[in-house]
């Protein structure tokens, strides 16, 4: 099993180990990637892509799906 690569909040961005990446990897922020489904996307994908986690309380960004502003912010600190 290959373990998701983390990412670093640096000047409000989340700053990625590029050098560790497939050639043809995306971006990709999961939210709810602490939960059960969460954590098996993460597994399968986080080979391949960047894993960006993101919840409410827990991951890399945090986001309150039921506040829209939290959502930019979140996928601004992503890096979008």
């Amino acid at each position: 099993m290959t373990r998701p690569r983390r990412f670093a909040l640096r000047n409000k961005t989340l700053q990625p180990d590029h050098s560790l990446c497939h050639p043809n990897a995306m971006r990709i922020l999961i939210v709810g990637a602490s939960g059960t489904v969460g954590r098996a996307i993460v597994e399968e994908l986080g080979a391949r892509h960047e894993i960006i986690r993101a919840g409410s309380k827990s991951g890399d960004v945090q986001i309150d799906l039921a506040d829209p502003a939290s959502i930019q912010k979140g996928v601004q600190a992503a890096g979008h």
